[in-house]
């Protein structure tokens, strides 16, 4: 009897710590929704065995709402890179040469590894004939190898960089001789997953702001889905972070390049350890940002309909207060002038 009874006492202790975190996670949540920076969020927040979904802001958003989520789609490029090493297709020093002639890619020494790391010397944009409110809009596989062919590398250290991400779509098309889409679209049935989705009428997207509430159109992708393509909605994103938290991407948990106390895994920034993963993504109208830590098994998930770098959202993991931006309180006043 008492040692049922000591079972059950645990299980609720579990419980009320749990709560305790989403709690506060949620208490944050409303912090940033009184400052009034994003239009309107959703968030979902799991602590071992329990969760909570909510949305905040202007507009009620519901879990199946279709969010760009921006350059998380690198994630998703780098898991797909890690199963093709786990296929024995290529290795982290696998160079382009391995993939591509001359003529597709001048570049014939970059490896795996420094484009996953952006360390390939690569610069961050595509910017020859760069349209700023659609930039990719003209944009196909021959333009993209055109335009790849005609930079020069710089120095090989850590340079963000989106021609890099998207060079991996192309190595990725090519071991596996199928579109970045459809590779999308398998794995997304590997993992039942819900909603992963690289072309969408904008119709079913929620409709987006820029960083100063001024309504803004998506993006189209075309060539480059792997750097930023991918739609999704909070329930998948939950969804994936949930996969990281029972070990499905373990071997894909490795830094691949050190930074410090911090390091670039399969394109995922993580703690030293590599206990803590995160990547966010930041695109025109919509914002996006997931966090998971696998050994006291908590994610946080966040989908915006601003554009807005989330990135300062790494505290809530650690159950540290947020520390907003002083342009937070300026934005807000501006915007509390608006009605978008």
């Amino acid at each position: 009897m008492f040692k049922k009874c000591l079972i059950i006492f645990i299980g609720f202790s579990w419980m009320n710590l749990n709560a305790a975190f989403i709690d506060k996670a949620m208490d944050e949540f409303k912090r940033i929704e009184s400052q009034g920076i994003l239009h309107s969020f959703i968030v979902h927040v799991k602590d071992r065995g329990e969760s909570r979904t909510k949305s905040f802001g202007r507009r009620e958003l519901q879990s199946d709402d279709l969010f760009e989520i921006g350059s998380l789609t690198k994630g998703i490029t780098g898991l797909l890179i890690k199963a093709a090493i786990d296929e024995d297709k290529l290795s982290l020093e696998s160079k382009m040469a391995e993939f591509f002639n001359a003529d597709e890619v001048i570049h014939q020494e970059i490896t795996i590894k420094e484009l996953l790391t952006h360390s390939s010397g690569l610069p961050k944009d595509f910017f020859e004939g760069f349209n700023f409110s659609n930039p990719y809009i003209d944009f196909n596989k021959e333009k993209l190898h055109k335009i790849l062919n005609s930079m020069k590398l710089k120095e090989k250290k850590v340079n963000y960089s989106n021609v890099g991400a998207s060079l991996l779509g192309l190595v990725l098309e090519k071991i596996y001789g199928m579109s970045y889409e459809d590779l999308v679209a398998k794995f997304k049935v590997q993992h039942n997953l819900s909603q992963f989705r690289i072309e969408t009428g904008e119709k079913t997207l929620v409709p987006g702001y820029s960083s100063w509430f001024n309504k803004v159109e998506p993006f189209n992708y075309k060539a480059i889905e792997a750097a930023g393509g991918i739609k999704s909605n909070i329930l998948t994103m939950g969804q994936l972070g949930g996969l990281f938290l029972k070990g499905s991407f373990k071997s894909a948990q490795v830094n691949l390049l050190e930074m410090g106390e911090y390091g670039i895994g399969y394109f995922w920034g993580q703690s030293k350890d590599a206990s803590i993963v995160t990547h966010t993504g930041e695109i025109n109208g919509h914002s996006s940002f997931l966090i998971v830590d696998t050994t006291k098994k908590r994610s946080i998930t966040v989908l915006a309909n601003t554009r807005y770098d989330l990135s300062f959202l790494y505290d809530l993991i650690e159950e540290k207060p947020l520390k907003l931006n002083k342009d937070f309180f300026i934005k807000s006043i501006f915007k509390k002038l608006k009605s978008p």
